[in-house]
């Protein structure tokens, strides 16, 4: 019954239309659905992705765990150390979209002011290393 119907007017050009219509639209939604369910993770990811920035570093001399600490618990700033075999370093990590230059700037500012101001708090490398 079907097929009698589609070969009575499958030689109209408007019924050709509207089933081409008819099956694009059907393809089209269900492709809209697949990029729906799959692509927030995909912006998700990338978003997240795109806002971090990690820099790792060593300042002048300082042993980095005790820059961190004394910076820390001085309530000046939180910022990490790590190690890679024999290297220790600061990580310095932001996940905020919204830090501007500036912001990352002052970052090491303040740090380098503290570094200057606290020169007793922080120990140099050699002196990590003779504690060794």
């Amino acid at each position: 019954m079907v097929i009698q119907f589609f070969n009575k007017y499958k030689s109209y050009t408007s019924f050709r239309f509207l089933v081409a219509g008819i099956i694009n639209t059907l393809f089209g939604f269900i492709l809209g659905i697949l990029f729906l369910s799959v692509l927030p993770f995909h912006y998700t990811l990338t978003i997240f992705l795109s806002t971090i920035i990690s820099v790792c570093f060593n300042y002048k001399d300082t042993d980095p765990m005790d820059l961190c600490t004394a910076l820390y618990e001085h309530q000046v700033t939180v910022v990490g150390f790590g190690s890679f075999k024999e290297n220790t370093f600061v990580r310095f990590v932001t996940i905020n979209a919204n830090n501007s230059k500036k912001d990352i700037l002052n970052f090491f500012k303040v740090l380098e002011g503290f570094v200057e101001q606290n020169p007793a708090l922080i120990k140099t490398k050699e002196t990590t290393r003779e504690r060794l």
